[in-house]
């Protein structure tokens, strides 16, 4: 039943404990022979607060994790590549993408949450299937950089012919905990 319950808006476990859908809860866990529109919408009615303390304990744990997710380290990349820039509003920063799925398919036995596999046309994220010995490259971070700064990552495509990206990513290669891998990812700056 948990299954049906939580949805998957990340594939980190923890995320998906935290996600859950009261109003279908409730639903499920009337009897079949007494759902009806009007005990639905008493239902409703009566989980109505218990959304509100949801969505403010949703909203408290965002501000959490990015807290948590914003270390010294971030702040110190953050501070160095908007100073080589003299950016002083925060343009170039630092993003933590959200942990892939590891697995895909498991056994009934093994009582793991069941991912549903659907068509690419239906919008799903894609799922993929490896084996224990293939491995991917997991980024650790992204840097953020606005497109006044660098309009593609091909530096034969690039307005400024790949010096601003250049300067970057040497200051990454400096600055950057050992070990950790980045991905660049432009956005349009308003």
């Amino acid at each position: 039943m948990a299954a049906v319950i939580c949805r998957m808006h990340s594939a980190t476990h923890c995320n998906m404990l935290y996600d859950v859908d009261f109003t279908r809860l409730a639903l499920q866990l009337l009897p079949p022979v007494l759902r009806s529109r009007t005990l639905a919408a008493m239902l409703h009615a009566m989980i109505v607060p218990l959304l509100a303390v949801n969505d403010a304990f949703t909203a408290l744990r965002r501000i959490t994790d990015r807290r948590l997710t914003t270390t010294a380290n971030v702040i110190s990349l953050e501070t160095a590549l908007n100073a080589a820039f003299m950016l002083e509003d925060r343009q170039i920063y630092i993003d933590t993408p959200e942990e892939p799925e590891n697995t895909v398919m498991h056994l009934a036995a093994e009582m793991q949450a069941t991912a549903h596999m659907t068509f690419a046309a239906e919008g799903a994220p894609p799922l993929t299937i490896r084996r224990e010995t293939e491995s991917r490259v997991v980024l650790n971070f992204y840097v953020m950089i606005p497109t006044f700064l660098c309009t593609d990552l091909n530096p034969e495509q690039d307005n400024y012919h790949g010096r601003n990206l250049n300067t970057i990513q040497n200051i990454l290669s400096i600055y950057k905990p050992a070990g950790r891998t980045f991905g660049i990812t432009l956005y349009d700056y308003e």
